[in-house]
C-alpha cells in the first residue's frame, strides 16, 4: 500500500486488483475474492495500520487511506527488503547490489533508462504525469503490472508477455490510443482499465476507442472498465451474443450500455444483486415495466441520464430497496407511487430533474407521512440556471418527530 502517493484515496477495488495480480492474495475455498479482500482489510483496520475514507452505498469499504508515518515505514522496509522502490526523483541508476521487483514513481519525472535495466521490475506504477513511457519498460517480459496515469506509452506495447493488469489514462483525441493495438497479444492479462478524461465533453466525444473483436479470445479477462467512448464489437459468429453475469454477482454499473429494457431481466434475476447503477444511456426505451419476482435483493438503485419516460413499477417489483437516487433523468415523468410502499426504503434523491418527478417525489412522502410513516427522507436538488441561481432552494425534507 506504500507504493500510492501520500494522503492518496486508495481505492480497494483497484488495490484487491493489484494484489491479485501480484499473487499476494491466496483464494479461500467456498469463498469469494470479495469476501477474502474484506478480511483482509478488516484485519489492517482493527490494527489501526489503515483509515476507511470512503463507504459505498451498502456500507462496504470503498476507499482507504494509510497514516503517513506508516507509509514512510512501509517505504524504509520495502527498500531494504527489495519488496519495491518509490521514488519522486529521477534516479540514474539504482545503488549497487539492489534490484527491485516493483517500481513506483509518485511525481512527475524524466524517465531514466539506466534505473529500468538495473532493476528488472516485475511491476510499474506511475502516478504522475509522465509524457512517454520508453521502450524499456516493454521489453521486460516478466512484467506483470503495468498502472500508468496520465502517461502515454510507446506505440509498440508487445513486450510483456505476463502482463496481468493494465491501467492506463490517456486522451483519446491527443493519442488515438495506437498502443492498444496489440493488447489482445497478451493471453494472461486479468484487469483491463482504460480511461479517457477527455471522452465525456462534447468537443471530444466524436473521438472513440475501437475495441477490436480479439478481445473475446482473451479467457483470463476478468475486470474490464473502460471510461471512454467506445465501440464494443460483437462476438465471432457461431457464439453466444447473449448478455450473462454471474449468479454471485453483488453489484453493477452500466454506462453507454445501450441495452434494451427488456433485457432488464438477466440483471433481475441475479439471487444475491444488491446495487444498480445505470448512467449514461445504459439502457435504450422510453419504458421500463420489470418483472414480478425479480430484484429481490435489491438495495440501492441508481438511474443517471437515462433515456427513460415512463417507468412502471409496485413495491412488489423491489421488496427490500433502501435508497433510490435519480439524477439528470430529464424525461422520465414520474416516481411510480408503488415505491412509497417499499416498507425498507429509506431515502430517495432527486437531481437536477423535470417538476413533475420533483412533486411525485414529494407526494410519496405525504402519503408515507400520512401513515404514520416519518422517517422517509427526501431530497431534493432542482435544476441550475444559466444565471447560475438556483431555481428554488435544496430541500432537505425530513419531519422531525
Amino acid at each position: 500500500m506504500g507504493v500510492f502517493r501520500e494522503d492518496f484515496n486508495i481505492n480497494v477495488s483497484t488495490l484487491v486488483k493489484l494484489w491479485v495480480s501480484e499473487g499476494l492474495i491466496k483464494l479461500v475455498k467456498f469463498k469469494s475474492l470479495e469476501d477474502v479482500e474484506e478480511e483482509y482489510l478488516l484485519d489492517l483496520i482493527e490494527r489501526n495500520l489503515v483509515m476507511i475514507s470512503e463507504k459505498s452505498s451498502i456500507g462496504k469499504i470503498k476507499a482507504c487511506k494509510i497514516h503517513d508515518l506508516l507509509r514512510d515505514l512501509l517505504l524504509s522496509e520495502a527498500e531494504k527488503e527489495r519488496f519495491y522502490l518509490v521514488t519522486s526523483r529521477k534516479l540514474d541508476c539504482l545503488p549497487q547490489g539492489i534490484s527491485v521487483r516493483r517500481l513506483s514513481f509518485d511525481k512527475k519525472l524524466i524517465f531514466s533508462p539506466e534505473i529500468l535495466s538495473s532493476s528488472r521490475p516485475r511491476s510499474i506504477l506511475i502516478f504522475s504525469g509522465v509524457r512517454s513511457i520508453p521502450s524499456q519498460v516493454l521489453n521486460f517480459r516478466l512484467v506483470r503490472v503495468l498502472h500508468m496515469d496520465k502517461a502515454r506509452p510507446s506505440n509498440n506495447l508487445v513486450r510483456p508477455v505476463n502482463l496481468r493488469y493494465f491501467s492506463t489514462t490517456m486522451h483519446v483525441h491527443n493519442f488515438g490510443w495506437q498502443a492498444l493495438e496489440s493488447i489482445y497479444k497478451f493471453r494472461n492479462l486479468q484487469t483491463l482499465h482504460l480511461h479517457d478524461p477527455t471522452s465525456f465533453i462534447p468537443i471530444w466525444s466524436h473521438f472513440r476507442l475501437a475495441l477490436t473483436p480479439e478481445i473475446w479470445k482473451m479467457t483470463q479477462l476478468r475486470h474490464v472498465l473502460v471510461e471512454a467512448t467506445a465501440n464494443l464489437p460483437d462476438r465471432p459468429c457461431g457464439e453466444n451474443s447473449n448478455v450473462t453475469f454471474p449468479e454471485s454477482l453483488k453489484k453493477l454499473t452500466l454506462v453507454y450500455g445501450n441495452i434494451l429494457w427488456e433485457d432488464m431481466t438477466v440483471v433481475g434475476s441475479l439471487p444475491n444483486f444488491q446495487v444498480l447503477k445505470l448512467k449514461k444511456y445504459a439502457f435504450l426505451g422510453p419504458e421500463w415495466e420489470p418483472n414480478e419476482g425479480e430484484f429481490l435483493q435489491l438495495k440501492f438503485l441508481l438511474l443517471e441520464e437515462i433515456d427513460l419516460k415512463h417507468w412502471r413499477a409496485d413495491s412488489i417489483h423491489f421488496p427490500t430497496l433502501e435508497q433510490l437516487f435519480i439524477k439528470s433523468c430529464e424525461d422520465l415523468e414520474e416516481i411510480p407511487s408503488g415505491i412509497g410502499e417499499i416498507t425498507t426504503l429509506q431515502s430517495i434523491k432527486v437531481y437536477n430533474c423535470r417538476d413533475s418527478l420533483v412533486t411525485s417525489a414529494k407526494e410519496i412522502q405525504e402519503t408515507q407521512q400520512s401513515y404514520g410513516n416519518d422517517d422517509l427522507q427526501v431530497r431534493i436538488v432542482p435544476f441550475y440556471n444559466s444565471t447560475g441561481v438556483f431555481s428554488q432552494l435544496s430541500l432537505m425534507c425530513k419531519v422531525i418527530k
